[in-house]
């Protein structure tokens, strides 16, 4: 289920009602303690590589 306002995608209980969130780096310290499956960024270039591992950690 999409949800156009939060920029969400909610998947389905056959793939486990995980959701699928689309946000911005414009602050990257606001995922701070945040628990991720998977981070995937676009454009990735166009950040810095500390930004990159401030997410990974």
């Amino acid at each position: 289920t999409l949800n156009k306002s939060e920029h969400e995608f909610t998947l389905s209980k056959d793939y486990g009602s995980g959701v699928i969130a689309f946000r911005n780096l414009d602050d990257p310290s606001k995922y701070q303690s945040a628990e991720f499956a998977a981070i995937a960024v676009d454009e990735l270039t166009k950040n810095s590589k500390e930004t990159f591992d401030f997410l990974r950690t």
